[in-house]
Parts: C-alpha cells; structure tokens; sequence
C-alpha cells in the first residue's frame, strides 16, 4: 500500500482481477489488448494507462485489467462498471469474430513464440524459471504452440461465456482491487456503493465478487511519524438497500474460505 500525504496526488488504481480454469487467456489477451485501450483510453479518456495482463499466480491462471485514473475525475465504482461494460462488448465481438481472424491471432501469438532467443540470458531465465518452480517442462513453448493450432473458435467463445460476468457465470470469479485517493476538493462528491461520502482522504477499497457474493472492505491509513497504523471499518448489510453479502470478520471469513493447493502446469 502506497501512504498518500499529499492531497494534490489524485492518482487512483483499480484493478479487475478474474480467476480462470481453462488455458484460452493467450487468446483473450492478444484479441483484448487493443480494443481495451481504444474503447477506455482513447475514447471514453479513463485513465492515462490502461492494460491489460496474463497471470498465473501458483498455477492459478487468471488475467487482469489496470486502470490508472484520477479521484477527481472518476469514481472507482464507476471505472469498474466500464470494465464490466467493456468485457460484455469484448464477449459480442468475439461472438461475431470471423475464423480468418482468429488464425491470424493464432499465427502471431505462435510467431512470437517460435522466436529465437537474441541472448543467452534469455535461455537461461526461462529454464531457470521451470526449475525455480519444479515444473521442468523445458519444452513448453513447443507444447504451448501445439494447444494453439488445436483450439478452435467455438472453444474459445464457449470459454468467455463460462468465465465473464455477462455469461453463465459457471467459472465467474472476479476480485476487484480499489485504491482511492481523496482530495479536500473531492471529499463532498466521492461515495462507495452505499451512498455513504467517505470523507477519509487516504483510503484502500477492497471490493470482490463472486457468484453469489459481494462484499467490500475499507481500510484507512494514518501516520504518526515513520511509523503506519492501519483500521479497518467494515460496510454491513443493515447499512445499506443491497441485498449483497458484506464481509464483517476478515479473520471469520479466511477460515471458511477454500485454499487453492500450489498447482504446476506441467502439461
């Protein structure tokens, strides 16, 4: 977490995270990227820098979207429901993405990976990679090329439609990371998804989503001296009109959660 101490600093970051289980997001980033920068960059002028990145955190795969915004502009709420708005828009056009297309995604994402490596260095940190992690597929780049040519474009929509909001919402997992900046300018017209203002100037959002919950964590932050102290003020079902599950007890909730064993993609 970053100590925000001056108030002219209106920076904000949210971020989308969604877990997957299936191996299609090489697709997904290649064919979202660009239209993820032109719909929330360029035309709607959300943020300054806009992406869009893989992860596999453990084994865990997933992928996330980063907006960096200003408070006094946009809302965190309001960036994430652009989010949402764009993934339903990205999920049409994948819906009406011609085969051809897709073969040309396909070709340049294994061009890319049939590349040869410029410098030893290069070899080197991805075979270190593999051990550091106890996988060893040494050949994965062969392996990832070969899972590539075979799927096909039904796949890949049948995929986007398990794994987004706007779908079945069968694999739906999403965590969203809001990390808001107030200023004295801002405070009267900034509120969370309660309608409350917030009128603490530095403050850490925390909001997740799952199938069938929701919940939202604020945590402030005040300094005395070199030293942090955090506090936490929890939003409860009787303090809002939403019929969305609150968290109340982080410590309550963790130990009723389900941990993900350390998995290692090894095929």
């Amino acid at each position: 977490m970053e100590e925000c101490q001056m108030y002219t600093d209106v920076s904000s970051m949210i971020v989308c995270y969604q877990m997957l289980i299936e191996e299609c997001q090489m697709y997904t980033d290649m064919l979202m990227e660009e239209p993820l920068f032109n719909n929330l960059r360029t035309k709607e002028q959300l943020g300054y820098s806009i992406s869009c990145e893989l992860r596999d955190t453990f084994g865990i795969l997933g992928f996330t979207i980063s907006v960096n915004t200003q408070a006094n502009k946009h809302s965190a709420d309001y960036i994430d429901e652009r989010i949402e708005e764009f993934l339903k828009t990205f999920s049409k056009f994948v819906d009406t993405l011609p085969s051809e297309d897709l073969k040309e995604v396909r070709n340049s994402i294994i061009k890319l990976k049939q590349s040869t490596d410029l410098y030893l260095r290069e070899e080197v940190t991805r075979n270190w990679h593999e051990i550091i992690n106890q996988e060893y597929v040494f050949d994965r780049r062969t392996k990832e090329i070969k899972f590539l040519e075979e799927i096909t474009l039904k796949e890949l929509q049948t995929w986007l439609e398990d794994h987004l909001s706007n779908g079945n919402r069968t694999k739906f997992r999403k965590l969203s990371i809001q990390y808001c900046v107030l200023t004295h300018d801002s405070v009267p017209r900034w509120s969370d998804t309660s309608g409350r203002v917030m009128e603490e100037r530095n403050m850490y959002a925390s909001k997740v989503n799952t199938n069938n919950h929701t919940w939202e964590i604020h945590k402030n932050l005040t300094t005395q001296g070199t030293a942090s102290k955090y506090s936490f003020q929890f939003v409860t079902d009787t303090q809002t009109k939403s019929d969305k599950h609150f968290i109340t007890d982080i410590d309550v909730f963790k130990s009723n959660v389900v941990i993900y064993p350390i998995t290692r993609i090894v095929t």
